[in-house]
């Protein structure tokens, strides 16, 4: 599978990471999603703070930078080709004034990806240790912290619970408090008869069945036409954020 890790890491964090990459033979790819178009270099003024550029570290030895055009824009082709193998995804996190809050960043690679003849092909193991030393500079500029987590209900009930981070000195000294909100979408179908347990068949998902002495199992539509009762279908969503001080 891919590997990934995630933290909060300043700008200036980036520029630490880009030189290691650049150390180990990658260069810098900058993909500008506003103006569309891709620019890849070994100069470290590709890394500004601008929202809408994401960056990338290509190793050549693992394979090629490919770039494909869309709708007038270029952007970066990175699934299910040989590019998927070569870079690693990386950025930094943003502080969002308006609403009191910083992104998280992380740094991604693919597992691999299949090819035209449906044979998978795996990373290979030039850009694992590019991905490696890269990960353990991030624990060193992001060390492992503790924060503050609440869970807020839907009806307002609001528990907290301690859980460890990686974020940077700059950024762990803005943290106020960490704060998870859960909303739930109960979908109910009612199932008055078998002809339209079948018609309902073809037009809604299935999910999981439910097993009423095990609710940790969650819920979902029962679609047998040996059902008698209505059944529910629920999907919780949940947003975290990091919020300043």
């Amino acid at each position: 599978m891919g590997r990934q890790i995630n933290y909060y890491l300043e700008l200036d964090g980036l520029l630490s990471l880009s030189e290691r990459a650049l150390s180990l033979g990658c260069q810098i790819v900058r993909e500008d999603l506003w103006a569309g178009c891709v620019t890849a270099g070994h100069d470290i003024g590709l890394i500004a703070g601008e929202e809408h550029v994401r960056y990338y570290f290509h190793l050549p030895a693992a394979g090629p930078l490919m770039v494909e055009t869309f709708d007038g824009k270029e952007r970066l082709r990175r699934f299910a080709c040989p590019c998927e193998n070569a870079v690693i995804e990386a950025g930094f996190s943003r502080i969002l004034p308006e609403t009191r809050e910083i992104v998280w960043a992380r740094l991604f690679s693919s597992s691999g990806y299949y090819d035209q003849t449906g044979a998978f092909l795996s990373r290979p193991r030039c850009i694992d240790r590019v991905y490696s030393t890269s990960a353990r500079l991030v624990k060193k500029l992001a060390p492992s912290t503790s924060v503050t987590n609440a869970y807020i209900s839907t009806c307002g009930q609001e528990r907290t619970y301690t859980r460890r981070e990686y974020i940077s000195p700059p950024l762990s000294s803005l943290i106020r408090i960490r704060k998870v909100y859960f909303s739930y979408t109960i979908t109910i179908c009612i199932l008055p008869n078998e002809d339209f347990r079948h018609a309902a068949a073809d037009s809604i998902p299935p999910a999981r069945s439910v097993n009423p002495n095990n609710s940790s199992r969650g819920t979902g539509f029962c679609l047998s036409p040996r059902c008698q009762s209505p059944r529910r279908r629920t999907r919780a969503t949940q947003t975290a954020v990091i919020s300043l001080a």
